[in-house]
């Protein structure tokens, strides 16, 4: 017997910042963790800039995970 357990993915388009720790700080006040960091085209160059970054987000272990699909650089 087999079973399939819905998937908590989701994706989302979210706008805020990035510190040294690869920690996503939204807008909203929402931390999110960024998912292998060193495979995000342009992220290191993006530190402390506002971004929009799309990607898809999961919980583990009470901890809001974002893997980054694609970011821009939010002129101010």
């Amino acid at each position: 017997m087999f079973f399939v357990f819905a998937n908590s993915e989701e994706s989302v388009t979210i706008t805020g910042t990035v510190n040294e720790d690869y920690q996503f700080m939204a807008d909203n006040g929402q931390i999110y963790i960024v998912a292998e960091p060193e495979r995000v085209e342009g992220l290191d160059e993006s530190l402390g800039k506002r971004l929009k970054v799309m990607g898809i987000v999961e919980e583990r272990d009470g901890n809001k995970i974002i893997t980054i699909t694609s970011l821009e650089v939010i002129e101010e």
